[in-house]
């Protein structure tokens, strides 16, 4: 069965996090993606190594050498894509700038992920996830302004500017058939984490008389319809009975008819019918709950940590999950979301650092 992005050849110059990612996704697509790493790390391959380079090869080469410049530059010529996470001006330096690729490959996709893009007063400072998380305000919205702030578990900015990455790039590849042209990216890791908050903070709307108006009308933990509760065996369930019938359902589940017209929008109220829910939570086990709760149809589930997730029967039956032995080691990775009718590809462990060098060399007629 042919993959969606069967053949294709991506290069990945020495990316960080968000480019791994990237290649991961684009490779389980399918595509053919080389790592060129830089320099040989004594650490690797780490943990993030061998979760995120899955299915592709690794090329050693030093690109302040001509020999290594000429290298690049022809697996350059016959790639579909680029993806390179240097600061602004140094993949230009090292002339491997999308001005410098494309006028060998002129249809040729390059995506330029760096911190926070290639212009504006920050476009040379360096950043990593957290920082995203801070500046981009995600973070103060996810703890609801709570302080002190507590650090996230975790690397969200990371995540959601390789799966950005990955959309930009399948989006320049149907422009590039359908207009025969090529296309640069400019992807910045600040833009992607502040996207986030598109969908419940996307709109700020400031009255007439200075007020502002912004966020999510649900109120995420003080809304008792859409918050955590502990159960009789100290697990915690997740509840977001929202919907109107869901809300009714639930008053009668827990024999509170008198909140049935709709969770309170006062604050007094709210809090009051928070403490009538987790004292009537309390009585029974998360699973007994969970049992009659989606027996009438209300949103609701467990709150897991990261080892119960790994566990759980859903993600286990959406193929979420592949484990492999490693020696005596037994490695499980958490696999692609995309579930495609074309499949995915067949899974190969992560290689090691410069592991197809010579390999590439010979196909480059470069040895």
């Amino acid at each position: 069965m042919t993959l969606p992005l069967q053949d294709l050849e991506v290069v990945d110059i020495g990316t960080l996090t968000p480019g791994k990612y990237c290649g991961f996704l684009l490779a389980d697509l399918g595509a053919s993606v080389t790592r060129v790493e830089r320099a040989l790390d004594p650490s690797s391959p780490s943990v993030e190594d061998r979760a995120l380079n899955l299915n592709k090869r690794s090329m050693l080469l030093d690109l302040r050498a001509q020999s290594g410049r000429r290298a690049l530059k022809a697996l350059t010529r016959r790639a579909a894509v680029v993806i390179e996470g240097a600061r602004p001006g140094v993949a230009a330096r090292n002339g491997f700038d999308y001005q410098s690729l494309s006028a060998l490959n002129p249809s040729l996709v390059y995506c330029a992920i760096s911190a926070y893009g290639q212009n504006g007063p920050y476009r040379e400072l360096p950043g990593y996830d957290l920082v995203f998380m801070g500046l981009s305000g995600v973070w103060h919205t996810l703890l609801q302004g709570r302080e002190p702030p507590r650090v996230p578990g975790l690397f969200l900015a990371d995540a959601v500017t390789g799966l950005t990455a990955a959309l930009g790039i399948v989006s320049a590849l149907l422009g590039r058939e359908r207009h025969g042209e090529g296309a640069y990216l400019d992807l910045s890791m600040l833009d992607s984490t502040f996207a986030l908050l598109g969908t419940s903070h996307g709109l700020r709307h400031e009255s007439a008389d200075g007020t502002l108006h912004h966020g999510p009308q649900i109120e995420p933990g003080r809304n008792p319809a859409y918050r955590l509760y502990r159960c009789a065996d100290g697990r915690h369930l997740v509840l977001s009975a929202v919907r109107p019938a869901s809300w009714t359902a639930l008053c009668e589940l827990v024999d509170e008819p008198g909140l049935a017209d709709g969770p309170p929008t006062d604050a007094v109220a709210r809090a009051r019918a928070c403490e009538r829910l987790e004292q009537a939570f309390a009585r029974k086990s998360l699973e007994t709950w969970l049992q009659a709760l989606h027996a009438q149809d209300i949103d609701a589930a467990a709150y897991n940590d990261v080892e119960q997730a790994f566990t759980d029967p859903q993600l286990r039956a959406r193929d979420m999950l592949w484990t492999e032995d490693d020696g005596d080691d037994r490695l499980t990775r958490i696999h692609s979301p995309l579930h495609i009718s074309m499949g995915r590809a067949q899974q190969r462990p992560a290689p090691r650092i410069g592991e197809h060098t010579e390999q590439i060399l010979r196909e480059l007629d470069l040895e």
